[in-house]
């Protein structure tokens, strides 16, 4: 998609931002139509390309250049040596054609350097490419140019090979074992509060006690592998008050690897963790040690009594 995006900007630097606007909003069956069209052409610019790619555009973007210009197209480009028009047909030089893999490709090589700095994967040899866009020629060619010295494998319908895994996993998610987490996930908590570490903002008194709001009690990090079905690092929490009915726990996620606070750059809300306290009596016997549960297609939680073990109905409930 970012190879459309690509083009689409090229197409905005042709006609101008406010015609090509004008031609999505008043004339989109036509504009898809471009759209799809490139979509064909862009799959056969290969690195070795010599030959110019020939896109048909559609006479009602001409008539919206025509209107804001007071020229048509074909004749507002007759210089320009990287185009040429043929009837009502745009031909592209393939250096230009090339251009529009440019962004993607220094993108994907960026984030695969970023992975390889991991002492995890290091010393990796082999990638292999899966998804709609391995098959592109552009990507193979710029990811072999990028690392020569590993062997890179485009599997047989390497646009299925996602497909085909997320049934598999569905099937069987030790099909995948252990996974590693993107994000590190946490619920958010109220902690005892630290003079000239927490913000004062976020001080509050229950009792006699000052907590800090919005501590970010972080249960996986981000990196860490995760058996399925295993119950993660178990966290206590205390309800504040001694007549809850029910305990709301926040779950957050976030991109850093040891976030101290749910607001942070990067933290984002998941959904809530929520416990039934009805029938658990007041005092120390309300405390809830809380693990969660990755690995699988969606988070589970899993909840008990500290002071008996017994386990209390809980719910993942998902942001909606």
């Amino acid at each position: 998609t970012t190879v459309d995006h690509a083009f689409e900007e090229f197409m905005v630097e042709l006609v101008g931002q406010e015609t090509m606007d004008k031609f999505r909003v008043e004339d989109m069956q036509d504009y898809l139509l471009l759209c799809r069209e490139f979509e064909i052409k862009k799959r056969n610019i290969r690195p070795d390309s010599t030959g110019k790619i020939t896109l048909r555009i559609p006479l009602a973007l001409n008539e919206k250049f025509v209107e804001a210009k007071g020229i048509s197209l074909k004749d507002s480009f007759k210089s320009n040596k990287s185009m040429t028009w043929v009837g009502d047909k745009l031909r592209v030089d393939p250096e230009t054609a090339k251009k529009f893999f440019d962004k993607t490709c220094t993108e994907i090589i960026r984030h695969l350097n970023m992975i390889f700095n991991e002492a995890p994967v290091a010393d990796t040899g082999i990638i292999i490419l899966v998804g709609g866009f391995s098959e592109s020629l552009m990507l193979q060619d710029a990811v072999r140019n990028a690392y020569p010295a590993k062997t890179v494998i485009i599997p047989e319908d390497a646009g299925l090979a996602v497909l085909k895994g997320a049934v598999q996993f569905g099937y069987n998610p030790k099909v995948i074992n252990p996974r590693v987490s993107r994000f590190t996930y946490g619920i958010c908590t109220n902690k005892r509060f630290r003079p000239h570490t927490d913000p004062e903002d976020k001080k509050h008194i229950q009792g006699d006690v000052m907590y800090c709001r919005d501590r970010f009690g972080k249960h996986v990090e981000r990196g860490e592998p995760i058996e399925v079905g295993v119950v993660t690092d178990q966290r206590t929490y205390t309800p504040l008050k001694d007549n809850q009915r029910k305990v709301i726990l926040p779950i957050y996620a976030s991109t850093n690897v040891d976030p101290e606070y749910i607001d942070e750059e990067g933290s984002s809300f998941v959904g809530n963790v929520e416990i039934d306290m009805n029938d658990v009596r007041g005092g120390r016997e309300r405390e809830v040690i809380v693990g969660m549960i990755f690995g699988e297609t969606d988070i589970k939680v899993e909840a008990a009594l500290k002071s008996t073990g017994e386990k209390v109905e809980a719910a993942f409930k998902f942001l909606r």
